[in-house]
Order: C-alpha cells, then structure tokens, then sequence
C-alpha cells in the first residue's frame, strides 16, 4: 500500500492517536492470533508478496467505537492536508477499496482495526477551502461494523 502524503506543512497530529496506517484487504494474506511477550494475545498481518501498511500522514486521528450485542460500529476518522490536483484522483479510487486500519496510540502501541471478513469502508470529504499554497482540508473516514474490536497487533 503507498503512503498518502501530506502536501502541506499544516498537518501536526495534536489529539487523538498518534498515527494511522491502512492497508487493502487484498494486499492480506492471513491475520494470524500470536501471543506476546506480555502473554497478551496480539493479531498478526501476514501479507502477500509486495504488500504492506501505507501511512496518513494525518492529524487529529479519532476512533470511535460503538458496541452493542457483540457488534461494534468502528469509525475513524483524521484531517488531512493536499491539493485536489495532487490528491483527488487517490482518494476517490480508494472509496472502491475495503481496508484493514493499524493505528498507533501515544504510547507506541499499535491496534488493528478490520479484518479480511470484516473489512472497513473508505470516503472522503472536502471540510476547508484552499489555503494560501492551495492545499485543502479533508477530512478521512474508515468505518464499519465489526464482531471482532479493535486489538492489539504487532
């Protein structure tokens, strides 16, 4: 998966998790269960050849975790800064895609969101106009309803 760069220097992560890092689901070989060395069960990607996390460079990283009867509505969500010429055409093919969503908390510890069963949905919206370097303010949505929350991962 390639990174989503930012194209201005606006985008500073102040709240929120500290990072966010997607992958397609077809990139995903197998999500294999491992335990850690703290004997805490962690879930593992294992990828297809060629295939890895691409990075957001993102600020304001929220998750959103809604659960009730075993099921949980998962929503994150983060601002991002680009250009629509330098940036447009990538976000519109990702809304065809479905993703799994590692995100690093501010202690370093990374979770897993999705799953190859289970994976998450992907839309953007324009929430700013352009600034002075013609960047423009996005908002980035991945969402959906999981059985399986948000778990560590290595």
């Amino acid at each position: 998966m390639e990174n989503l760069e930012r194209k201005s220097a606006k985008c500073k992560n102040r709240v929120g998790f500290s990072g966010i890092e997607f992958t397609s689901v077809s990139e995903v070989a197998s999500i294999d269960c491992r335990y850690s060395s703290t004997a805490n069960v962690v879930r593992a990607v294992t990828f297809h050849p060629a295939g890895c996390f691409g990075r957001i460079d993102a600020k304001q990283v929220y998750m959103s975790d809604n659960a009730h009867d075993g099921v949980h509505d998962v929503e994150i969500t983060c601002t991002f800064y680009g250009t629509p010429e330098q940036v447009d055409a990538r976000l519109h093919e990702l809304t065809f895609g479905r993703y799994l969503v590692r995100l690093r908390d501010r202690n370093g510890r990374l979770w897993l969101a999705g799953d190859k069963n289970e994976p998450l949905h992907f839309e953007y919206a324009h929430i700013g106009d352009a600034g002075p370097d013609g960047a423009h303010e996005y908002q980035l949505r991945f969402f959906g309803t999981l059985t399986i929350p948000l778990s560590a991962t290595e």
